[in-house]
């Protein structure tokens, strides 16, 4: 009789255990949710959780509790601006950032409108127009991308219309204007639209992030990277549209000339299982696609770059090195995508005439890695042009790496070249060496 007390008396407690665990339990997110976030009829005051309810902007993205397997949802037709954050998921239950409703692709955008900060402007002279801007511009996109602002590096280089300088240690952005738009600024009519001031920051950042899928969404009007990288794992880029990227000020180089930056995907030092696939990448400063790092003991691995139309970029549409000591490169793949026009990006517009600065359909600038499962296979490369006046497949740079170690050059087949005078060029000493 004991005993049965004992075990109706455990069977009480556990109960009641379980019982005052419930509101705990209930903290949790069991079932994955998904959010809705809308540029025309979302607010600040919703939660996101239909479209009825949606949220209005990446700020409110950007601080949701998302746990694996959630959704966030962008409304087709919206226009978003700022740097999206992305929260990580699981290797089980990853958190994919998508697009829902009808027309086009909903695009967010790392660039602010001359409209919202027009009154912040200051006139210098008859011509010179400043305002304070916590961060570099790097590029200056007028009428929806039918002109472009020259970015230069001091004030006295200010000579032409729409030529414009970000003094960093002022922390001012300094335009020479045209009649329109001083007229913009005064309220008259212009024929400038649009003028956006794209800011020098990834629009995704995916550093140390990981689990992630992106689909349908646009990427657009950022001067750093439009999707950023570094130590990501499990990543899918799949059917996005990714366009005018890059410009930013990097640094100053060993002949104390300045070096801009920019590419639509970038991953730098180690990272695996990252997909790029469907896109549609075009008008960006540097290179569409690439895999490069410094890091000591850096691995990449299991990196697909397929099935993309890849167009106007101003370096390479695809670039992969990796340096440093006890590196690696394994399973990386660029294949089935159609490349054209390299070299003919608006970044020619800024008057790069640096030797490896344009038109190059692959480009490597030295590779210390061992190499494994490398395959550049399948695609087809149309047009190039580069301050050479000729097209190559493939552009090495560091001569004496790669003639120890030709892999990457052994990697391209099954190509269709057109417009290339070259197949490989190598460069040593600022000379050229061809390989045909």
């Amino acid at each position: 009789m004991k005993s049965k007390i004992r075990i109706y008396a455990l069977v009480i407690c556990i109960t009641a255990i379980l019982t005052s665990c419930t509101p705990k339990i209930a903290q949790f997110n069991m079932e994955p949710k998904t959010y809705y976030v809308s540029s025309e009829s979302g607010s600040l005051e919703n939660e996101g959780l239909s479209p009825y309810d949606a949220l209005l902007n990446i700020e409110q993205v950007n601080e949701l509790n998302l746990n694996p397997g959630d959704t966030v949802l962008f409304e087709r037709g919206s226009i978003f601006r700022g740097s999206l954050l992305p929260v990580s998921g699981s290797e089980k239950q990853r958190i994919t950032y998508s697009s829902y409703g009808e027309g086009d692709l909903p695009v967010i955008m790392n660039s602010v409108s001359v409209f919202d900060i027009i009154d912040n402007f200051e006139k210098l002279d008859s011509r010179i127009y400043g305002i304070p801007s916590t961060k570099d511009i790097g590029n200056i996109i007028f009428n929806d991308n039918e002109y472009f602002g020259v970015k230069k590096f001091a004030l006295y280089e200010l000579e032409n219309p729409l030529d414009y300088f970000y003094d960093r240690n002022s922390g001012v952005l300094f335009i020479y204007g045209d009649e329109h738009f001083i007229n913009l600024l005064n309220g008259q009519s212009s024929k400038y639209h649009s003028v956006e001031f794209c800011l020098t920051e990834n629009i995704v950042e995916l550093d140390s992030k990981h689990d992630l899928v992106f689909k349908d969404i646009a990427i657009k009007n950022g001067s750093a990277h439009g999707f950023g990288a570094s130590n990501t794992h499990r990543v899918r880029i799949e059917n996005c549209q990714i366009s005018y990227i890059g410009g930013g000020f990097l640094h100053y180089n060993d002949d104390n000339q300045p070096v801009r930056f920019g590419n639509a995907v970038e991953l730098f030092n180690s990272g695996s299982y990252i997909e790029v696939i469907g896109c549609e990448i075009f008008e960006i400063f540097d290179t569409a696609v690439t895999n490069q790092g410094m890091e000591k003991g850096g691995n990449q691995t299991n990196i697909t770059y397929s099935d993309n139309t890849i167009y106007n970029c101003g370096m390479a549409a695809y670039e992969l090195w990796l340096k440093g000591k006890n590196t690696t490169m394994s399973d990386i793949s660029f294949e089935n995508n159609t490349v054209s026009n390299i070299g003919f990006s608006f970044s020619k517009t800024q008057g790069r005439d640096d030797n490896f600065g344009l038109g190059y359909f692959i480009i490597n600038f030295g590779n210390d890695a061992k190499i494994k499962n490398l395959s550049i296979e399948n695609n087809t490369f149309n047009n190039v042009y580069n301050v050479y006046g000729y097209g190559s497949l493939l552009l090495l740079i560091d001569i004496k790496t790669q003639l120890e170690d030709d892999t990457i050059y052994k990697s391209c087949t099954n190509n269709e070249v057109n417009g290339a005078t070259y197949e490989v060029v190598y460069t040593k000493d600022g000379e050229l060496l061809f390989q045909e």
